[in-house]
Order: C-alpha cells, then sequence, then structure tokens
C-alpha cells in the first residue's frame, strides 16, 4: 500500500492465511491505497472518508497513481456501489477524474462497467441522468483526441471507447463526424476510405442516426467483402439501427439461410436486443415466427430466452409466462431454461427496483 504524500513508497506486510485480519497503519489526514498498482486479485473498500480523500486526490492530481491503480479505485468503487456496500454518489466521485484522464486502462474500467448501465437504463426515463454525467467526464477528452485516425497505439484504443461512448449518449461533435464520414465512404468507397481504427464508431453510429439508405448500404458491405474482422464489424453495427424497417428486415433476414447463416439468428436476436428501440420489435418477430423456431431449434423456450434478455416489467413477464402457458414445453431443459427466463425478467426488475433510483440520482447530483 502507499499514502497521500509518500506515493513513491511502497508498504508491505505479510498477512497470515491462518488469521482473520490484518491492521494498518497510516499518517492522520492523509489516505492510502491498498493493493499497490491494483497487482493482487482481490477488492479494497475504505470507510467514505478515505474513498472521497481518493477521489479529491485523484481530481487534484492524477499523475499520484498509476493508470492501473486508477483503474482499480474505479473498479472497486462501481463494483462496491453495484453490490450496495458503497453509495454509488461516492463512487461516481472516484470517476469524476475521468475527464482530466488520457490513458486507456482507466477509461476501459469505466467504459466497460457503464455499458451494463446503459443497456439496462436506455428505454427509462431517468437515463438523461446519466447520459449528463457520462458526457460531463467524457467531452473534454473527446474533443481533445479528435475524430481522427492518428496516434500511438494506446491512443487509438482509447479513441475508440471514447468515441463509442460519446456518440451513443449523442455528443452531437461525434454523432456529425459519424454520419459524414458513413455517408462519405458510401459515395466513394475507393477514396473516402473509413479509418480502421474509426470502423467501428463509424458503422455503428452512421447507422444509429442515419436511416434504411445506411443501413442497406452497410448490408451490401457485409455481403461483399470477404474478410471476417470486417464482417464481424458490420453484422454488429448493422444491430444499431433505430428506423423499424431495417430493424425488421435485419430479423427477417436472420430466417434466410441465403441472406445470413442459421447458427447467426440468435445472434442477430441478442445484438438487437441491446437495442432499446428494437426490442420490442424482437419479442414480437420470435411470437409471430414461433413455428418456424420450433421447427428450426426443437424448441421455443431458448429463442424465448433471447428474445425477452432485457425485459424488466410486470406487463413483460406477464405475456412471456402466458406465451409459455400457450405453449407447453416438458422437457427438463425446456423446463430450466423457462424457469431461468421468467427469474431472470425478476432479477431484471429487482435490479432497477434497488439500483436505478440510486444509481441515477448520483449521476443527476454530479453531473451539476
Amino acid at each position: 500500500w502507499f499514502v497521500g504524500g509518500s506515493t513513491n513508497t511502497i508498504n508491505r506486510q505479510m498477512f497470515n492465511i491462518s488469521s482473520a485480519s490484518l491492521s494498518i497503519s497510516w499518517p492522520r489526514n492523509t489516505w492510502v491505497k491498498v493493493n499497490a498498482d491494483t497487482i493482487g486479485f482481490y477488492r479494497v473498500n475504505y470507510d467514505e472518508a478515505n474513498w472521497n480523500a481518493l477521489a479529491t486526490a485523484l481530481s487534484a492530481d492524477p499523475t499520484q497513481f498509476s493508470k492501473r491503480d486508477a483503474a482499480g479505485l474505479i473498479i472497486d468503487s462501481l463494483d462496491f456501489a453495484a453490490t450496495e456496500r458503497l453509495s454509488y454518489k461516492t463512487a461516481l466521485s472516484i470517476t469524476n477524474y475521468l475527464s482530466k484522464e488520457s490513458g486507456y486502462v482507466p477509461w476501459y474500467s469505466a467504459w466497460s462497467t457503464f455499458i451494463s448501465y446503459q443497456r439496462r437504463l436506455a428505454a427509462r426515463p431517468s437515463y438523461s441522468h446519466f447520459r449528463n454525467y457520462y458526457l460531463k467526464i467524457l467531452k473534454p477528452q473527446v474533443d481533445a483526441i479528435g475524430f481522427v485516425g492518428t496516434g500511438t497505439h494506446e491512443q487509438r484504443l482509447v479513441r475508440e471507447i471514447m468515441l463509442d461512448a460519446a456518440c451513443y449518449q449523442g455528443y452531437e461533435p461525434c454523432v456529425t463526424n459519424a454520419v459524414s464520414m458513413l455517408q462519405n465512404y458510401m459515395k466513394d468507397s475507393v477514396n473516402n476510405t473509413v479509418p480502421t481504427d474509426l470502423k467501428e464508431v463509424v458503422y455503428r453510429y452512421g447507422i444509429m442516426y442515419g436511416g434504411t439508405a445506411e443501413w442497406d448500404f452497410l448490408w451490401n458491405q457485409y455481403h461483399s467483402t470477404v474478410t471476417i474482422p470486417e464482417r464481424d464489424k458490420i453484422f454488429y453495427a448493422l444491430s444499431f439501427a433505430r428506423n423499424p424497417a431495417s430493424i425488421r428486415k435485419f430479423l427477417s433476414y436472420s430466417m434466410d439461410p441465403t441472406k445470413i447463416d442459421r447458427g447467426d439468428t440468435y445472434l442477430v436476436m441478442l445484438y438487437l436486443t441491446r437495442n432499446p428501440v428494437a426490442r420490442p420489435f424482437v419479442w414480437d418477430f420470435f411470437v409471430e415466427n414461433k413455428d418456424w423456431f420450433k421447427t428450426r431449434y426443437g424448441n421455443l423456450r431458448y429463442p424465448a430466452y433471447y428474445a425477452s434478455l432485457y425485459f424488466d416489467d410486470d406487463h413483460n413477464y406477464g405475456r412471456v409466462e402466458k406465451f409459455f402457458m400457450d405453449n407447453p414445453e416438458n422437457t427438463y431443459y425446456t423446463v430450466r431454461v423457462e424457469r431461468n427466463t421468467l427469474n431472470r425478467i425478476k432479477a431484471n426488475k429487482a435490479w432497477l427496483e434497488n439500483h436505478e433510483a440510486r444509481f441515477t440520482a448520483a449521476c443527476r447530483d454530479h453531473s451539476m
């Protein structure tokens, strides 16, 4: 561990595996950071005072901490908040400093955690509080790093996740660049190629904020390209569509093996359920085509699991439960999947009840 004012001095003490506890001391009126450089595979929780002191130190001078230490603090604080052992307000006070951070490892730690909140809350009215907070810490770094395909390896990596987050939240400069870059590529794919580092962002958000023309163009690109990484990028991007025509088209194509491989039907459903606009279409599509799914997969429980992945309320629970009652399947496997599907919807609802208000309230407070 190390303490404020002596960050270059690493203290060590042996912890006996037969002991229940170990006591350490550090100077009064400063903070301590345990698990120096986040080398150990364990979480570290502190009292509120030390967490607040760490947050203040990070914001005042991030260079006091290695990138791994900063990432460790982000992961630990958000994980303890998620398990109700720390307030979200305190956890987000740690991430406040990211507006001054350009390193990949701390940003990836926050981005990979925030994406789960994004998927859970994107269709909720409270999402605006999360968006406002996320953009508050994103904007300074997004503006600094730019919408270009240049820089060091680390800069290219961190740019990709920053732009992905900023575009999803609707940050206008990011959206404008993504849409215009895709449209220029549509006009002349030879001379207006998209930089490799920006392809995922441009494809995803060119479609998300574009229309049927953008979707149809990339669909044709998906079939004309032979490189697997490029096909994978386009395939996932196709699920970002917000217009009903493209969503329905993607779903219908998933039943046609001449258009989409038979093994990728579930992948279409999985990707589209991550899109809050597409979720209702996925379930309706599954119900309307239940006979095809039954013939194709031999049961209806497994596709129902995917089609209802992010359902989180009593209304949708009732719809899924009624569907199962109207279409009984009694093998050991299908009964288990049916139970897991309904329990997951209950768990999604319970998560909202336990976390939504506290998390979004903390986002609102930190956005001010």
